[in-house]
C-alpha cells in the first residue's frame, strides 16, 4: 500500500532529524526495511535510487529483491522528494 510505503520513510525522516541516528530492525531485514532505508538514502543524500538500493544489498549480502515493491518505490520517489525535499 502506497501510504503505508510513504509513511514508513517519512518516520525515518523524521526519526533521524530527531535523533541524528537511527537503526532499522525488521523481521528479517531482506525486502521492506532494504527499499525504506534504500529511498531514505537516495533522497537524503540527493541519490540515485537505483544505486543506493544496489549499495545496500551488495553490502548486506542478503537481501530478498521484489520487483513488485520496487516498482512501488520508484513510482513514490518523486512524491517523497518533493515531501522531504522542499
Amino acid at each position: 500500500d502506497d501510504a503505508l510505503l510513504l509513511s514508513a520513510v517519512m518516520v525515518l525522516h523524521a526519526l533521524n532529524k530527531r535523533h541524528n541516528r537511527v537503526l532499522v530492525h525488521c523481521h528479517e531485514g531482506k525486502s521492506r526495511s532494504v527499499m525504506v532505508v534504500s529511498a531514505f538514502v537516495a533522497i537524503v543524500g540527493d541519490m540515485e535510487f537505483d544505486k543506493v538500493l544496489k549499495d545496500i544489498m551488495r553490502a548486506r549480502g542478503v537481501t530478498d529483491y521484489r520487483p513488485a515493491l520496487y516498482a512501488q518505490y520508484q513510482q513514490l520517489i518523486p512524491t517523497l522528494r518533493r515531501l522531504i525535499r522542499p
